[in-house]
């Protein structure tokens, strides 16, 4: 992957996020940048997840404590091939299926993956090197 030292200088110098890039950069200290856009601290939808996965997330005695109108439910979302865990619809059909718990726990967390700045910005993995030519200019 090429480096977007265009996209790499913006963040840095407009730190939108307010990681404290500024601080970092007064010291001299490009490594500290580049940590900190590489810590994975950051959270994204992971988009549809296939219906499988949902399936196994579901704890057995929330399944086994459905009625017939929330299997009914269940087994529309099911039948979708794959669920966007992260939407408003989807969330709120399968808290109304599951209620509050475990299995909804376990529901958010799948549709969630855990991603640093620098992936969140289609950068990758940013390296010491690449914050100095960001912030000198030099791409």
């Amino acid at each position: 992957m090429t480096m977007d030292y265009r996209r790499l200088h913006d963040e840095i110098t407009t730190d939108p996020i307010g990681i404290g890039y500024a601080a970092m950069i007064a010291r001299g200290d490009v490594t500290a940048v580049a940590d900190a856009i590489n810590d994975p601290k950051r959270e994204r939808s992971r988009g549809a997840v296939p219906a499988s996965e949902v399936f196994e997330a579901v704890a057995p005695d929330d399944f086994a404590a459905l009625d017939a109108g929330a299997l009914a439910r269940l087994d529309v979302i099911l039948g979708l091939g794959a669920v966007d865990l992260g939407g408003v619809n989807t969330a709120a059909s399968l808290e109304g299926v599951f209620g509050k718990g475990q299995t909804v726990d376990a529901l958010r967390s799948l549709g969630t993956l855990t991603v640093s700045r620098g992936e969140e910005l289609g950068l990758g993995k940013v390296e010491p090197g690449d914050v100095k030519m960001a912030i000198g200019g030099r791409w």
